[in-house]
C-alpha cells in the first residue's frame, strides 16, 4: 500500500493529503526506522515520539510527524493482515487521525495534528475501534485489563453500546485470547457523578455512566473542557452554549461546582 492509498483509505481531506505528500517527497521514512520502530512498544513509544519531535524540529502544526505516522500505518496495516483482522476494523481505528484533524479545523480554523502521543496505541495493535467504542489492551503487572475509550463521534445509545461490546468480545476471543476474561475499566469525564445533576434521567450519557461501578473521582481534572467545548483555553464566561450539555456544564462551572474525571469498572450494558 502506498502513502496516497492510505490517505484515501482513511478519507483524509485533500488539503492534508497534499501537505503530507509534499513532506513525504523530501522525507526518508526508512532512514529513521530506528526512531519510529519505538512506536510499536508500550515501553518505548513515549521516547519514540520525543525523538521524532526532536528529529523534525519546527513542526508547529504536526504535519511532519503526521507524515511519519501515516507511513507507519502502512506497516500496521500489514500487521492486521498477518493476524487476519478485518480491514474495516483497521479503517475505523485509524480514522482517529482524520477525526482529530477535522475537530482541530472546526475549532481553530486550520488543520493540525496534536495527538501524536496517543496514536502509538493504534499503531502497535493495543487499541481498536469496534463500533461506537475504542478498546485498549493493557497489562497491569501480569494482569490483562481493557480500557474503554469513547470517540468524540460515538453515539451512546443502548443498542449501539451493546453491539460494540459483544462485537469486541468476539474480537478478543478470536485475536487476543489472553484478554477474553479481562476486567474492563473507563477513566473519563463521562462517568462524573456531577452529570446526574445536569442531565435528564433518560440521557445516553447517564446510561453509559450507569454501566460502571465508580472507583475514584478526581474533581481537579479539567480534561472535560477539551471534550465538551473542544478547547481548554477559554474562561468559563466565554465557553460556548451551542448544545444543552454545554449550557448545563457552563452554568454548573460558573456556580463554582466541578466536573472532573472519574475511574470506574465496567459492570455491563443492561
Amino acid at each position: 500500500m502506498t502513502l496516497l492509498e492510505m490517505c484515501e483509505l482513511i478519507q483524509l481531506d485533500q488539503e492534508v493529503v497534499e501537505t503530507v505528500l509534499e513532506i513525504d517527497s523530501i522525507y526518508n521514512h526508512d532512514k529513521i526506522s530506528f526512531i519510529w520502530e519505538k512506536l510499536y512498544s508500550r515501553n518505548t513509544w513515549d521516547e519514540g515520539i520525543e525523538k521524532l519531535q526532536e528529529y523534525f524540529g519546527d513542526d508547529e502544526n504536526g504535519m511532519k510527524i503526521l507524515t511519519c505516522i501515516l507511513n507507519c500505518t502502512i506497516y500496521t496495516y500489514e500487521l492486521y493482515e498477518k493476524r487476519g483482522i478485518p480491514l474495516y476494523i483497521f479503517v475505523d481505528t485509524v480514522k482517529f487521525i482524520p477525526r482529530f484533524l477535522e475537530r482541530h479545523k472546526q475549532t481553530y480554523g486550520f488543520y493540525a495534528f496534536v495527538w501524536a502521543r496517543w496514536f502509538p496505541r493504534q499503531l502497535s495493535l493495543y487499541e481498536f475501534r469496534i463500533g461506537e467504542l475504542e478498546y485498549e489492551l493493557i497489562y497491569e503487572g501480569d494482569v490483562p485489563q481493557i480500557y474503554i475509550h469513547i470517540p468524540s463521534d460515538a453515539i451512546l445509545k443502548k443498542d449501539n453500546l451493546s453491539t460494540s461490546y459483544y462485537e469486541f468480545k468476539k474480537f478478543v476471543n478470536k485475536y487476543f485470547t489472553e484478554y477474553k476474561n479481562a476486567e474492563m475499566y473507563c477513566d473519563s469525564w463521562l462517568l462524573s457523578p456531577a452529570l446526574k445533576q445536569l442531565l435528564p434521567s433518560n440521557s445516553n450519557i447517564l446510561y453509559f455512566q450507569n454501566s460502571f461501578e465508580i472507583i475514584r473521582v478526581d474533581e481537579e481534572n479539567f480534561g472535560f473542557l477539551q471534550w465538551i467545548y473542544f478547547r481548554k483555553d477559554l474562561p468559563y464566561d466565554n465557553l460556548p452554549e451551542v448544545t444543552s450539555l454545554q449550557r448545563a456544564v457552563k452554568n454548573h462551572l460558573l456556580k463554582g461546582s466541578k466536573i472532573g474525571r472519574t475511574f470506574g469498572k465496567f459492570i455491563g450494558f443492561i
